[in-house]
């Protein structure tokens, strides 16, 4: 599902696999096979490619991931996936944050 979506994405946004590697810290390898299907993407992988996309690719991804034919339980545990990791992120950066500010 999302393999397909990321690859329809960066096909028409133009993104090479090394760019997305570039921006997201991820090896160039692990994004070929992600789009391969030949390696599950875990969620901190979904974070980092997310958060390395340009707002509009950001929602050209979000819509191709909705609009396929996946079922609802699906499409829920992709964003539940999603919004798990960028919360655990959220409260590493406010960790951080503490830290500097005491």
């Amino acid at each position: 599902m999302f393999s397909e979506a990321l690859n329809d994405t960066l096909d028409s946004f133009k993104i090479s696999n090394r760019e997305l590697a570039v921006k997201s810290g991820l090896r160039e390898a692990t994004i070929s096979q992600f789009r391969q299907g030949k390696r599950a993407i875990p969620s901190d992988s979904i974070e980092k490619i997310i958060k390395a996309l340009s707002p509009e690719a950001k929602n050209y991804l979000f819509f191709m991931v909705i609009s396929m034919s996946v079922s609802d339980e699906e499409v829920y545990l992709f964003f539940m996936e999603v919004a798990q990791a960028m919360k655990k992120s959220e409260r590493s950066q406010v960790k951080a944050r503490e830290l500097v500010l005491s």
